[in-house]
């Protein structure tokens, strides 16, 4: 019934074609996701195909339908994050920075912060640091505060804390959540009572009770750029 409703194009929200793709995929109904997820509503669907692909051995085929729509669509980049997953999960980094690089400089931002986050994940923390510091003077000016809060969270994470302080020592004092990667730093030295005293003098009390989560205290007060 619900198959028929979407191929009749009968669905009322996006989340139900989702629904439905993701559906077909976790039971491994590959044909009809390649009609779905090749069609008029690739763009919500075609990452469920893909990855019904790579579930059922096929992430070669996979790889290449993703590549031929990203090459062939007026829209590619939506196609982007999908063939990143995909590649990150067979260890191909290079590859996956690669694909999501003709983004990182967009207004938004949202595949660089997702490839930063991969690459975090991937303990791949120095190729992290390398790629915010690549960016552009606009680029830094425009996300400033999500860039310096991922930088000086990232320095943290790869130990780093003195280069971390140096770092923030550098920025305007009252740049937005500057205070809070700032006692995240302090924290992970082991420097508490610093940390809370800086948080205190800024009355931020609910950081204080988060202190210690790291990135929680960290990138909540970023201006994410997705």
């Amino acid at each position: 019934m619900l198959g028929a409703d979407i191929a009749a194009g009968h669905f009322i929200v996006q989340n139900t074609l989702i629904a439905y793709a993701e559906l077909l995929r976790r039971h491994g109904h590959v044909e009809e996701l390649r009609v779905l997820g090749t069609g008029e509503r690739a763009g919500e669907t075609l990452a469920y195909y893909a990855r019904a692909l790579e579930d059922d051995g096929q992430a070669g085929e996979a790889e290449a339908v993703l590549r031929r729509f990203i090459a062939d669509a007026e829209y590619p980049d939506r196609f982007r994050w999908p063939l990143i997953e995909l590649l990150s999960r067979q260890g191909r980094i290079e590859e996956a920075i690669e694909v999501g690089r003709p983004t990182f400089d967009y207004h938004d931002a949202c595949l660089f912060e997702g490839v930063i986050h991969l690459l975090h994940e991937a303990g791949r923390l120095d190729d992290a640091l390398a790629l915010l510091d690549e960016r552009s003077a606009e680029f830094v000016e425009e996300h400033s505060s999500w860039f310096t809060s991922n930088r000086i969270w990232l320095l943290g994470e790869a130990g780093r804390h003195e280069e971390a302080l140096a770092y923030a020592g550098t920025l305007p004092p009252d740049m937005y959540g500057l205070t809070v990667s700032k006692a995240w730093i302090l924290d992970e030295m082991g420097r508490v009572e610093e940390a809370l005293a800086l948080l205190k003098t800024r009355r931020f009390t609910w950081a204080r009770l988060a202190l210690g989560r790291k990135r929680e205290s960290v990138l909540t007060w970023g201006d994410e750029p997705c």
